[in-house]
């Protein structure tokens, strides 16, 4: 006789199967996306948690002419760093992508609360990327020099309280396009799992004291 199937487990691998599936992408097709899956991600971004309901984040949308904005303030930015040769290709490559996202987070005087909120703003955007892939469509996490450069944030109409913590950029994914695995290292490298309590002792006094 078999044994029951339990549906219970199903949403559980669907989970763990989409987790695993997303990931960061650089061939696209340069089609417009849904605005309104746009809102709906962000809408679900903000669920992520945050300590004591700070909400410290902030979604840029960027239009055609803050996209074109950027493009040329990213030649500019990587000209002056690394030679105009490299602030071309760098232009050329943002260029390239249909969608800009920018995400920032709120800055504070109390450095602990900062750091809390800059982890929060991380699952945020995490929330963001995951609700995309499951609506099929690619995101790309993407950093460099501009968003620490303060006239991008003139560009954005963005607090200097604020502070960039990445730019996901969504973009549209061809229909052959198939996730390959990704090498991580084995569960047990990151885990570990204490067989007796620990002691704790005296603050500023060795084990041995």
């Amino acid at each position: 006789m078999k044994e029951p199937v339990d549906d219970t487990k199903k949403p559980l691998r669907r989970l763990a199967e989409r987790l695993r599936a997303r990931r960061t992408i650089n061939l696209f097709l340069k089609q417009p996306v849904s605005r309104q899956v746009i809102l709906d991600a962000i809408e679900v971004a903000r669920w992520a948690p945050n300590h004591h309901v700070t909400e410290p984040w902030h979604f840029y949308v960027l239009g055609e002419n803050a996209i074109a904005g950027a493009v040329e303030l990213t030649r500019v930015v990587v000209t002056e760093r690394k030679g105009e040769k490299k602030g071309d290709f760098k232009a050329e490559a943002a260029a390239e992508r249909p969608g800009w996202l920018v995400v920032t987070c709120r800055r504070s005087e109390d450095k602990l609360l900062e750091q809390e909120d800059y982890a929060s703003c991380c699952c945020a955007i995490q929330n963001l990327m995951l609700y995309l892939s499951e609506a099929g469509l690619a995101s790309k996490w993407a950093t460099g020099p501009i968003i620490r450069d303060a006239r991008f944030f003139d560009l954005l109409g963005a607090d200097r309280w604020e502070r960039v913590c990445r730019r996901p950029d969504f973009l549209r994914l061809p229909e052959d396009h198939a996730a390959t695995d990704a090498p991580r290292r084995g569960r047990h490298h990151h885990r570990t799992v204490p067989e007796k309590p620990c002691q704790p002792r005296a603050h500023g006094r060795s084990a041995t004291a």
